[in-house]
């Protein structure tokens, strides 16, 4: 059971909220006012974008001049919980909580004739749960939203490193409350599939009679994935290389260097390259050596076996992983074995793995693919069951004998 008030008053802002739209009446009015800037601001904002060609471009350049300049400070004591702090305070200390921010990238876009919605939403764990019940638990963010040359952005303003657009994990497929000068209005974020999820591995490795290795790999993240990747722009150097040290599979690793590259228009993707050295990368046996194909792109997934459930399983999110690494081996070294070709799918899952000899590389390819993001509970038996055939087989060998 949910209940929530018919007539709010705070201060002296009240009205009666029946449904969202009269709900969107009552946060223009904690609005009203606060979206003032000196004409000093309004003057720096029109010389930012007058010689730019369109309206994109304008509210990217506001946007990065926001993300430039603020910093968030969460602010929600007593009405400051739902009330932003007015866009003039903000512009002089430089710092907001979401609703101060996003106000305040409202009245930069207003003061160069570029409308947009002051929007709630409800991040990470809280969402908005009914189209025809409106309270204000069902909200814990506000965000930006403009139409834009018959599209619509979405400004996360909170975050300094977003991308001009970018619709994170924490809000993508959420309902949406746009306060307009009507009232709230509902709205969908836009949704992420399994293929725009995608997380692609690629290697290049060089293995000598020893069974070390001396590598070069790749990894692009795209659609939320890249959330997996972009992070590390935060950190220093130090903690950059500390991170992959901890989080690649690998023992006896020695990284001898590394990048991020980000491309962050339109869809943004972000991009690792390391180049290592790993001692016994594959373990040698008598005269052979055995070489794991797949120890950089592991299966993720973690899944309780229980037999029974009450409720479906959820996953953060749905996505695809493809790995195309390629083994260079020493001539003095044949292939005795190769592992078989596997091809595993249900309605929520598919795998596959290959493995080819092209003059004397080994080149092993592998994608998994979780379809959806829930499986529902009378599905989860079958789904951890085709689950742990893929886990068995997602590291296989390929067995070198000595000439």
């Amino acid at each position: 059971m949910s209940i929530a008030p018919l007539n709010y008053q705070y201060n002296e802002y009240s009205e009666t909220v029946s449904d969202w739209n009269s709900y969107g009446v009552w946060v223009n009015k904690l609005l009203a006012g606060k979206g003032e800037l000196s004409p000093g601001t309004q003057n720096f904002v029109r010389a930012l974008t007058d010689t730019l060609p369109d309206v994109r471009s304008k509210v990217k350049a506001v946007y990065q001049y926001m993300q430039a300049r603020t910093r968030y400070v969460a602010i929600s004591e007593g009405i400051g919980g739902y009330q932003p702090m007015p866009a003039s305070d903000v512009d002089k200390y430089a710092y907001g909580d979401c609703k101060a921010l996003s106000n305040y990238t409202k009245a930069l876009l207003a003061s160069i004739d570029i409308p947009s919605y002051y929007t709630e939403i409800g991040a990470d764990s809280r969402r908005i749960l009914f189209s025809d019940f409106a309270s204000a638990d069902q909200t814990n963010h506000a965000i930006l939203t403009g139409p834009l040359d018959g599209d619509t952005i979405w400004l996360e303003c909170t975050n300094p490193y977003n991308p001009f657009g970018y619709v994170g994990s924490a809000i993508a497929n959420m309902p949406a409350l746009a306060v307009t000068s009507e009232g709230g209005q509902l709205i969908a974020m836009p949704e992420y599939f399994a293929e725009d999820n995608v997380r692609e591995y690629h290697l290049n490795l060089k293995l000598d009679l020893n069974g070390d290795a001396s590598a070069d790999m790749s990894t692009i993240a795209k659609g939320l994935r890249f959330e997996e990747l972009y992070f590390l722009k935060t950190g220093t150097k130090k903690q950059q290389q500390d991170y992959l040290l901890s989080h690649l599979p690998l023992k006896n690793l020695i990284i001898d260097d590394f990048k991020l590259t980000e491309g962050l228009e339109l869809s943004p993707t972000a991009s690792l390259n390391v180049i290592f050295r790993a001692a016994k990368y594959a373990h040698s046996s008598g005269n052979r050596l055995m070489l794991p194909l797949n120890t950089l792109s592991p299966l993720t997934i973690k899944v309780d076996k229980r037999s029974t459930r009450e409720f479906d399983l959820h996953f953060d999110i749905p996505g695809t992983d493809i790995s195309h690494f390629v083994y260079e081996i020493p001539a003095e070294l044949e292939v005795e074995f190769l592992p078989p070709e596997i091809i595993l799918e249900n309605d929520f899952l598919s795998f596959q793995s290959s493995c080819e000899l092209i003059d004397n590389k080994l080149n092993y390819h592998r994608s998994f693919i979780l379809k959806q993001n829930i499986i529902p509970k009378d599905n989860v038996s079958d789904f951890v069951e085709t689950l742990e055939k893929i886990r068995k087989q997602d590291n296989p060998k390929a067995v070198l004998k000595l000439n």
